[in-house]
């Protein structure tokens, strides 16, 4: 009888640790739900953020490609011995030997970019507005 009764005990103690294990496993789950839920809804205004930053962005870009002037970035390149002109909102990027030839580049290709890529500026005119950067070593 009394193996019958320990089998019998322990059959209670291994269906109460069943409940246990049970309880805990849906303790788990939804913890892990509400976390998942937590980093859903945290990613989804990350990403509405992300979009609102994006649009405010592209309309800066819009703004600047529909103006008749353009920033140009000019720098000389020490160990290539040139000059170097950037103009972002054209995607252009030229280099030359002397700053007469750069210049040149600059207003030829602006040109041909603004056609190209069917950028409207008012009444064929734009304007270039460089900016010269020079690095100074004491």
């Amino acid at each position: 009888m009394s193996k019958s009764k320990v089998r019998h005990v322990e059959g209670k103690k291994a269906a109460i640790g069943e409940n246990a294990d049970v309880k805990i496993r849906y303790r788990r789950n939804k913890n892990r739900f509400s976390t998942a839920l937590s980093l859903a809804l945290q990613a989804e205004k990350l990403s509405k953020s992300f979009h609102a930053e994006r649009a405010m962005l592209k309309a800066v870009t819009c703004k600047d490609l529909f103006s008749n002037s353009f920033d140009v970035n000019v720098l000389f390149d020490d160990e290539a011995k040139v000059w170097v002109a950037q103009c972002d909102s054209l995607s252009l990027v030229t280099e030359s030997k002397t700053f007469e030839e750069l210049i040149s580049n600059v207003k030829l290709l602006a040109a041909e970019l603004i056609e190209l890529n069917d950028i409207s500026v008012d009444s064929n005119k734009f304007t270039l507005n460089y900016k010269i950067t020079e690095s100074v070593v004491l």
